[in-house]
């Protein structure tokens, strides 16, 4: 595979592909929460390389290209603990309009809700990159809307209820295959078909 790299690629950005090695190798040895974090970080990194070299997000993302104006959070004017407990207080004068056998579900659910009204539902932070690098995650069975709430819970510290849905995503065949992919693409392989293999004789 070495001999099929973009080998100009790999030496200018020798640093983050060793970074990025290391930290995915790591992930395949660890678990639950850590692995995950591990994997969408590296996409994370991957997609910035992209914005900062101004592959993708040109128009959004300025000159000098900036990752985090490239949000999918709105900006709010006051912190996050103020921000979070005004809209919960909203979300709970709307229970006055819920239908009473579903009151105290609703309630129950404002804390899981803050997060998604912060979210810009029409901005997807991945879908130029994942175009760009011509991946579809939906081909290793992941949303990645659900990817991202999961980072959400995981990120603020709440408790994931469905360690299921954590397990599913984890098992290699998931996030660490689409993973996986999009670094082969970074380092110059485009399709794994493509590969030259040297044959050992002897």
């Amino acid at each position: 595979m070495i001999r099929n790299v973009n080998s100009k690629s790999i030496i200018d950005n020798k640093e983050l592909v060793s970074k990025l090695v290391e930290r995915f190798n790591y992930a395949l040895k660890v678990g639950n929460e850590t692995k995950f974090m591990i994997l969408y970080n590296i996409l994370e990194q991957l997609r910035n390389h992209y914005i900062l070299t101004g592959q993708i997000e040109r128009d959004k993302a300025g000159n000098p290209p900036n990752p985090n104006k490239v949000r999918d959070e709105y900006k709010f004017v006051h912190g996050v603990d103020k921000t979070n407990n005004f809209i919960k207080k909203i979300l709970k004068q709307i229970t006055e309009i819920v239908a009473p056998e579903d009151k105290a579900t609703f309630e129950s659910e404002i804390p899981n809700k803050v997060p998604d009204i912060k979210l810009m539902s029409m901005s997807n932070q991945f879908d130029s990159y994942f175009k760009f690098a011509n991946v579809d995650p939906k081909k290793y069975d992941l949303d990645f809307e659900e990817l991202k709430g999961l980072r959400n819970k995981i990120f603020h510290g709440r408790r994931v209820d469905d360690k299921g849905q954590l397990d599913k995503v984890n098992w290699y065949e998931h996030l660490p295959k689409l993973t996986g992919e999009l670094m082969i693409k970074f380092f110059g392989i485009d399709d794994l078909k493509t590969i030259k293999k040297k044959r050992n004789f002897g």
